[in-house]
């Protein structure tokens, strides 16, 4: 009477993948360390389904370590966990021993790989599909428009410095609003002198402040309209009172970028005294 053998175990297979823009490069590792084999695919749903078939032809698949999971390999992440699969972020090289030891897609995937199965990369991803990547999605335009104001405001008052004393002396004692509301208001006419050629700078300077303030005002009464999913929980299900009511280029307003440097000096004239005694 013949026997049957046992079917083979499957063998335990790591994943490690180096994400960008455009490819994805895959190796495979089993769970001695040996390389079974490499693939490239293309970033898009029919690429993630060819890797994760791929893989599964050679064994039971334990993790996918796999880089950039906050960037380009975001949505790998999350097809992949929607497969069921276990996935674990791995930091990118160092780049000093990249440059020293050769740069290549698949070896920084098989390094991926590597640090899985050696236990130095244990970090899990960021789900990026909640709330907070919600609240994180909303705030990029806000808090594009109000650091291009400020970077806005510091130009004008940077410019105010060099202006002729006469221009100077009308503008040093406003405030932010008011001052962008005075220069916004300026005619320079024909510019042929230092004068007319500051108001012009001024005015260019104070209207796309007003432009960026006008941007922020529209993001914020949009967010208004954005809800929590039901099930998060929050007292009221508005968005916008979760990333803050007021937009931060408003909670600057009125407040020069430059108004903490008086103080600093006053603490260090303070010190200096006391020091004195």
């Amino acid at each position: 009477m013949s026997s049957i053998s046992p079917p083979e175990p499957l063998s335990k297979i790591i994943i490690g993948v180096d994400t960008h823009k455009h490819v994805h490069v895959a190796v495979v590792l089993d769970d001695d360390g040996q390389r079974l084999g490499d693939l490239r695919v293309p970033v898009d749903s029919i690429g993630y389904q060819e890797l994760d078939s791929w893989a599964q032809s050679f064994g039971r698949i334990i993790a996918y370590g796999t880089q950039g999971t906050g960037s380009y390999g975001a949505n790998l992440t999350s097809y992949l966990r929607r497969q069921g699969r276990k996935v674990v972020e791995v930091n990118r090289g160092d780049r000093r021993a990249r440059r020293a030891n050769g740069k290549s897609d698949t070896l920084d995937a098989e390094l991926a790989a590597r640090s899985v199965i050696a236990g130095t990369s244990t970090a899990v991803p960021k789900s990026a599909d909640g709330t907070v990547e919600m609240i994180r999605k909303i705030k990029v335009a806000r808090d594009i428009a109000c650091k291009n104001r400020t970077s806005a405001i510091i130009s004008l008052k940077t410019v105010i410095v060099n202006t002729p004393q006469e221009l100077k002396e009308q503008l040093d004692s406003l405030g932010d609003k008011a001052l962008i509301e005075k220069c916004s208001g300026f005619r320079p006419g024909t510019v042929d002198d230092p004068i007319s050629a500051a108001k012009h700078t001024l005015r260019a300077l104070a209207r796309r402040c007003e432009f960026l303030n006008a941007q922020g005002e529209r993001s914020r009464r949009g967010d208004r309209e954005l809800r929590f999913p039901r099930e998060s929980g929050h007292p009221t299900g508005r968005l916008d009172e979760a990333a803050g009511r007021m937009s931060p280029c408003q909670s600057q307003e009125g407040s020069s970028p430059s108004s903490s440097r008086p103080k600093r000096r006053i603490e260090s004239s303070t010190r200096t005294e006391r020091s004195g005694r």
